[in-house]
């Protein structure tokens, strides 16, 4: 087992859970790797917080005895819910139900950010970070068509935008190699229209999925955050598009939504 895998599964491990064999091995991983290990301390200990927080909810005084009394009412007597939600001890249980609803979609989250492959993600977005804008080479078209340039330029094949975003302007393009494997980038000209980043343009990164350990689901938007970026990937066959901006994963969410409107719109154009 190597770093990449021992991190995934531990990742993937929640306090309480029975420790399996494939456990066990990336624990003993985690011990000989000090920034794993550490990463996966600051796992359990947020784990044991909210655990802690949720068996901390008091449980007002009457409410099993109140629980108990309902049950014993005869059956025929409906049980009046308006009633019953105006008790405290009802809405103290509503309450810890929403307590433990919330957790578990923080849980759900968490899970769909850590997907293979992300960490080589993250890497792609930090490039960004070092650049100034002459790495890239002027081209001003439409993004769906950008495949021929990189094919005769350098010899990129694997090239693949989806639908909504192949009319966008690009402005310049480049190919960067990351781990001796190319990748594609794009700087798009946003269309205002488009909302939700009034002073961000967008990035576009095209590169084979298998080449980074990417493994994603066909037909869905992965969307994750680094710092003040959002990015959001979606594969296709073996080809994977990511499209990445300064922002929020609620802009995103956002963004992504309004593309998909529009798309049907703009395909039924001559």
């Amino acid at each position: 087992m190597n770093a990449k895998e021992a991190r995934t599964v531990l990742r993937g491990h929640r306090a309480g859970q029975q420790q399996d064999a494939r456990l066990q091995k990336a624990l003993r991983h985690a011990d000989q790797d000090n920034a794993l290990k550490r990463e996966f301390q600051q796992q359990t200990e947020f784990d044991n917080r909210m655990i802690n927080l949720v068996e901390s909810l008091p449980l007002p005084e009457g409410l099993l005895d109140r629980m108990k009394s309902l049950e014993a009412e005869p059956a025929k007597r409906r049980l009046d819910w308006r009633a019953a939600l105006k008790q405290p001890p009802v809405l103290a249980g509503l309450i810890g139900l929403v307590v433990m609803v919330g957790i578990l979609i923080y849980f759900w989250m968490d899970r769909m950010q850590n997907f293979p492959g992300r960490e080589a993600l993250f890497r792609m977005i930090s490039t960004t970070q070092e650049m100034s804008g002459a790495e890239l080479d002027p081209l001003i078209t439409e993004a769906g068509k950008v495949g021929d340039w990189f094919l005769l330029k350098y010899g990129f094949e694997d090239f693949n935008v989806p639908p909504e975003f192949a009319a966008m302007k690009t402005v310049g393009s480049r190919i960067f190699k990351q781990d001796n494997f190319p990748v594609a980038q794009i700087a798009v000209e946003r269309d205002r229209d488009l909302g939700p980043f009034p002073e961000s343009g967008l990035l576009f990164f095209i590169f084979r999925a298998d080449d980074f350990g990417v493994k994603l689901p066909s037909n869905r938007w992965y969307v994750f955050t680094q710092e003040d970026w959002v990015a959001a990937v979606h594969a296709e066959d073996k080809t994977c598009f990511m499209v990445a901006v300064r922002g929020t994963r609620e802009q995103m969410d956002d963004f992504l939504k309004q593309l998909a409107k529009q798309t049907p719109a703009k395909q039924d154009q001559p």
